[in-house]
């Protein structure tokens, strides 16, 4: 997943780039791709549970503090 989620970033670059149809939030391509991951598990909640969520909540502050800078 992580592959496909790199290749279609690097597609939506070169679209970009050629100045082509492109997705303008790149943090929609992640998402999706999360999303599918979650939606076809066979056990969504094990999904989460492996999720480090103090990981994804310091990522998220670090994000929100950089744009308030």
């Amino acid at each position: 997943m992580l592959t496909a989620s790199v290749a279609a970033h690097i597609v939506n670059d070169l679209a970009a780039l050629s100045g082509q149809l492109h997705v303008h939030n790149i943090g929609l391509i992640p998402f999706v791709a999360a999303s599918l991951l979650y939606f076809l598990a066979s056990s969504p909640r094990e999904v989460l549970a492996r999720v480090e969520w103090g990981k994804v909540l310091f990522v998220m502050a670090t994000f929100i503090t950089m744009d308030a800078i």
